[in-house]
């Protein structure tokens, strides 16, 4: 009898979502099977009514099936239709996940399973990561972890070997937003300070990343959703001494961030430098931390320049863009003809909504930015402020990164948005 109510339709379907997203930061490939075995499950709880199709949902599912119906009609002037299919099958996650979420009841302990999956596998994976940095070194792993450098050396193992540390961060920073959820529902006192033990993990962990843009979105999030929730609940003494505090924990990251060297640090300087017409200089003495930093990469690889590029490309077909799967080909010739040879194998437009005027034009454009929207003011209405969070920290991220288009972005955005959504719609409706 257990065991049969372990395996029921419901169990088995949290089971594999959780796999999915707890596998996203670890290997990519295990998190597709999870999410196919997902389907799987579901397919069959649809057809005998075990999970149940409400036409009053499907009217919304559309909306959530967006980047999917971009892509087909985007193939109507494609050529690159290698790329383009395989596009599409990455963004298969935007179809089945919503449909999961939309037909299958979700009770609150399953969403608590998922949201652990994350946390689970998001550390797992950054001490993974860490042990495997380690066992490289000459050192003892104290020496390694006490030395000045260790963090920008981590951080460049990371990048290298295991996931871009923007992904890494970002699914540290929904942890440490649910958390903080948790945190101000539970009632007992010990629960509390356990959890906001847990936050100033997340937080630390989320920091020592490095990541510029994750960083400022953290910022900004922690900054505005706790203000507008306390302001909405007239709770004004305690916004004082909220923003009092954070102002002091913003202070002793930046100083953190100063004092230990860092990737993050030295691109902003750079950045000021580059934007100020200035030579570029070290903000390290990097002989001394014994790091490589070249100057050379990243006047390569600012993202200034990667916009300049991808604005030109776009100004040349502005309308109806270059269809799903012929931008990247088209940003190479740009990159070719503007002498940037060694960029063609690497570099997208980092911008999301530059992506989508590139391969859909104007509408496209446009219509990211309405379907954030939606998603943002459903959010706000309905008072969801863990599901407020992750969409600006989405729309933020989208400013940097095509987060949308790689598959450590698809799974996780698709796969919490539509859990957020579908939450509100579920509990309106019962």
């Amino acid at each position: 009898m257990v065991i049969k109510n372990i395996l029921s339709l419901p169990n088995t379907l949290c089971i594999t979502l959780t796999g999915a997203i707890a596998m996203l930061p670890m290997s990519i490939n295990l998190s597709s099977y999870f999410v196919v075995a997902s389907m799987l499950i579901w397919l069959p709880g649809i057809l005998t009514g075990r999970f149940k199709w409400k036409w009053d949902t499907a009217k919304i599912l559309p909306v959530h099936f967006l980047p999917v119906i971009l892509a087909l009609a985007g193939l109507v002037h494609t050529e690159n239709m290698t790329y383009a299919y395989g596009f599409l099958t990455r963004l298969a996650s935007f179809i089945a996940l919503p449909l999961i979420m939309a037909t299958t009841v979700f009770r609150s302990r399953y969403i608590m399973v998922i949201h652990l999956g994350l946390l689970i596998g998001t550390i797992a994976t950054f001490f993974y990561a860490l042990f495997l940095f380690l066992n490289l070194q000459t050192e003892t792993s104290l020496d390694v972890l006490l030395q000045e450098n260790f963090i920008f050396r981590f951080n460049a193992f990371v990048a290298k070997e295991m996931i871009h540390p923007t992904y890494l961060a970002m699914y540290f920073m929904l942890c440490l937003f649910w958390v903080l959820e948790r945190f101000m529902i539970v009632k007992s006192a010990r629960t509390k300070g356990l959890l906001l033990g847990a936050s100033g993990v997340l937080l630390l962990l989320t920091v020592s990343l490095a990541a510029k843009m994750p960083l400022l979105e953290l910022g900004i999030i922690l900054l505005t959703v706790p203000a507008i929730y306390l302001l909405r609940n007239r709770k004004t003494k305690k916004l004082y001494w909220y923003l009092l505090g954070l102002t002091g924990l913003i202070t002793l990251v930046v100083i953190f961030l100063i004092r230990v060297p860092n990737r993050a640090v030295q691109d902003v300087y750079d950045y000021y430098n580059f934007l100020s017409g200035k030579q570029l200089t070290d903000f390290y003495s990097y002989d001394e931390l014994e790091v490589e930093y070249d100057k050379f990469w990243f006047e390569k690889t600012n993202r200034i320049v990667i916009w300049q590029n991808s604005i030109e490309l776009a100004k040349a077909k502005p309308w109806i863009g270059y269809g799903t799967g012929d931008v990247q080909d088209k940003l190479i010739e740009v990159y070719q003809k503007n002498k940037e040879l060694w960029r063609m194998q690497f570099f997208n437009s980092h911008n999301q909504f530059l992506d989508y005027q590139l391969r859909y034009g104007v509408l496209g454009a446009l219509l990211l930015v309405v379907y954030l929207g939606y998603f943002f003011i459903y959010a706000w209405q309905n008072a969801d402020y863990l599901y407020l969070s992750f969409i600006a920290m989405i729309a933020l991220g989208f400013l940097t990164e095509n987060i949308i288009q790689r598959h450590w972005g698809i799974v996780f955005f698709s796969l919490f948005n539509s859990l957020y959504y579908f939450r509100i719609r579920n509990a309106k409706s019962s």
